[in-house]
């Protein structure tokens, strides 16, 4: 198994870089390529997580608006479980 393949891989390392300047230099393309390839994908993910928020957002409204009153129950089902929990971590406080 050779380390040099004619092949192109999916690794950020340029596999021409590595015949012609050798391995170290390919790690130093590779690693000053890094901070832009970390931005890339953080403006990626970014705009994902905007995206599942704004389609859940609606989801909900959606919801809401056709069942109000499922929607009331579940929130003062919520509210009511947060009241025992607090209420509980006071007495436990004393």
């Amino acid at each position: 198994m050779t380390i040099l393949s004619h092949e192109k891989s999916a690794s950020p390392v340029d596999q021409d870089a590595i015949k012609s300047h050798g391995m170290g230099d390919a790690v130093k393309q590779a690693a000053a390529n890094l901070p832009d390839q970390a931005a890339a994908a953080g403006r990626h993910m970014l705009k994902m997580g905007r995206e599942a928020y704004c389609q859940t957002t609606d989801q909900i409204s959606k919801f809401t608006k056709d069942t109000p009153f499922i929607a009331l129950i579940v929130a003062l089902g919520i509210g009511v479980c947060i009241g025992i929990k607090v209420s509980r971590s006071r007495t436990a406080a004393k």
